[in-house]
């Protein structure tokens, strides 16, 4: 809603960080969002690198702990251990690629520093895996866009049904995010988060849930859900804000 309300004006806005003169590297696949950065881009004389024009990427392989593919850049072949999941995750790797290759022109990196890098990387609350047998993953996404990139990654991980716990501020889009939270399960529990002002309560997660998920559970404090949750035993994937990721890494160091 800040940044606008289709791609071009959010890809607009965006732009607006390219300085006269000053390469931009992006990892962008949607044409009509290219189009608008790569006109800016030329427009400011700053020279347009897209990593999925300049790279080749092949051997990729993901699981719960990371990706590992190999990539063939304008400069050299790199063969990439990454320590994060998520398909977006491969996007995040080229562009620091590419920028480390270009700063690489001014001072000196070498091909080891960016591995390093890359194998030594740590994203909290990024598809986080904080137990195994069951799953418990925490993931911060809290928009569509980033709710999609989880879905996906689910998808293909193979997470099948997991029990969802889910919060959200009040001026989140939940009718479209539980709907693509619905596509790989049938159940969640939904909380709220300890922010007063700007929590979406209880009765309304719990009924336009309802709309989504055959099985729906309520439990007003975050740090009993999260006990609900592990008590069944089941893959559990808490998700929908940040704060709500605050309050359960908290709870379950007391657990």
């Amino acid at each position: 809603k800040v940044l606008g309300n289709t791609i071009e004006d959010i890809a607009r806005e965006k732009a607006g960080i390219i300085k006269k003169g000053v390469p931009v590297v992006i990892g962008e696949r949607k044409k009509n969002a290219l189009e608008v950065i790569k006109r800016i881009a030329e427009r400011r004389e700053a020279k347009y690198h897209n990593v999925y024009e300049e790279f080749q990427i092949y051997e990729f392989e993901m699981n719960f702990h990371g990706l590992s593919f190999k990539a063939l850049s304008p400069l050299r072949e790199y063969d990439v251990k990454l320590p994060l999941t998520g398909t977006h995750q491969l996007t995040n790797a080229l562009v620091a690629i590419r920028i480390a290759e270009l700063l690489g022109e001014k001072y000196t990196i070498e091909k080891d520093d960016i591995l390093e890098g890359l194998k030594s990387a740590k994203w909290r609350a990024r598809f986080e895996i904080k137990r195994e047998k069951p799953l418990l993953i925490f993931d911060s996404a809290h928009n569509p866009s980033a709710i999609n990139m989880l879905i996906d990654t689910l998808k293909k991980l193979n997470v099948e049904n997991p029990l969802f716990l889910f919060s959200a501020l009040s001026d989140k889009d939940i009718h479209t995010i539980f709907s693509k939270m619905s596509e790989v399960s049938s159940r969640i529990v939904v909380t709220e988060i300890n922010y007063e002002k700007r929590k979406t309560s209880l009765d309304v997660l719990e009924n336009v849930a309802r709309n989504y998920f055959k099985e729906v559970k309520s439990i007003k404090n975050s740090c009993e859900a999260l006990k609900y949750c592990l008590e069944r035993g089941e893959d559990t994937v808490a998700t929908g804000s940040i704060y709500l990721i605050g309050e359960l890494e908290e709870c379950l160091r007391s657990l």
